[in-house]
Formats: structure tokens, C-alpha cells, sequence
């Protein structure tokens, strides 16, 4: 996605490319991983946001994020099972302008 760009922190350091990385989780434990959507272009963007993996669901909602706007989402997850390996969940994120 040219129109978009994904970051972990609202500095934007740390680019996300499709995955979103829980890490090792406790069972019952509910966490909430944020990340930052900066539109990097001259005019606004629609979006469309997708989340794919198990009791991951979307906080935030985004509709628009104006010319070199940077907008926040935050996603929750809440395990059923204490995990052994670092949970990732497939991020799609859809731009129209």
C-alpha cells in the first residue's frame, strides 16, 4: 500500500508490514496493541480496515485520514489459551481516494 504507511509507535520508527505482534500471551489476558496510519499523500484517503486471528477484534474506528495525517487504531486481544509462541494477527488495510 503506497497510500499508507504503518508504524508500531507514533514516532514512526518501527513500520508494520501485515502482521501485528502480540507476543506470548497469558490465557484471559486482555491486551491492546495501538499502531499509527499516516497518509502520505496530497489529499484524503477512506479506509477500509480488516484484523484476521482468533479474539482479536478493532477498538477504533477509522473513516478518513486527511493529506499527511497520522491516525491512531487500537486493536484488543483477549486468549483463551496461554500461548508458548508470540501471537500475530494479519492486519489488511485498504485505502480509496
Amino acid at each position: 500500500m503506497n497510500e499508507l504507511k504503518i508504524y508500531y509507535d507514533s514516532e514512526k520508527t518501527k513500520e508494520i508490514i501485515n502482521t501485528i505482534d502480540f507476543g506470548i500471551l497469558n490465557a484471559g489476558d486482555i491486551i491492546k496493541k495501538t499502531i499509527y496510519l499516516y497518509n502520505i499523500l496530497k489529499y484524503p484517503i477512506n479506509v477500509s480496515i480488516m484484523i484476521e486471528g482468533q479474539y482479536v477484534g478493532i477498538i477504533d474506528r477509522i473513516e478518513i485520514i486527511k493529506p499527511f495525517e497520522t491516525k491512531s487504531l487500537t486493536f484488543e486481544f483477549t486468549p483463551s489459551i496461554t500461548t508458548t509462541e508470540p501471537i500475530k494477527a494479519n492486519l489488511k488495510i485498504k485505502g480509496y481516494y
